[in-house]
């Protein structure tokens, strides 16, 4: 399931965990570190796009940017969208083909805790449900290979 999520510039291996995975590539001199599940229901989308992808990296000095990337791109009249996970509420902001979480530690945070993840799909689409089942472990991970 995980094959298609993987970005074609994952240098290194990729590690996985119950639903996730974690991997890091070098970009100008700094190692960017990046943890990764799919969306549990996975139909083709166009484009060649299998499923939304949940992505939360760590590429010093930033940490726990948290985006999803629903394959398809958001109306342009969609100015926040709510991630759900159990009773937390998480605001995001689209951008074209991307969603990005306002507050990623509260993300990860709730990320921690939680056993899936919805959030709304561009229309005409069912919304986007994420396992969350591995997440501790694959962060952990991907914040060891960058922190060391």
């Amino acid at each position: 399931m995980m094959a298609a999520a993987i970005p074609a510039y994952a240098a290194q291996p990729v590690s996985r965990f119950n639903d996730w995975a974690t991997s890091s590539y070098m970009q100008n001199g700094h190692r960017i570190c990046y943890s990764f599940t799919q969306a549990i229901h996975g139909r083709k989308r166009h484009g060649g796009c299998a499923t939304a992808v949940l992505v939360v990296t760590h590429a010093p000095p930033q940490k726990d940017r948290v985006v999803v990337s629903p394959c398809r791109s958001y109306a342009a009249h969609q100015s926040a969208l709510t991630m759900t996970v159990g009773t937390k509420h998480l605001d995001f902001h689209p951008h074209g083909k991307y969603a990005y979480a306002h507050s990623g530690p509260a993300a990860v945070a709730a990320f921690h805790r939680g056993v899936s993840a919805s959030m709304p799909a561009p229309p005409g689409r069912p919304r986007e449900l994420f396992s969350l089942r591995g997440f501790s472990a694959a962060y952990d991970a991907m914040r060891s290979a960058c922190i060391g």
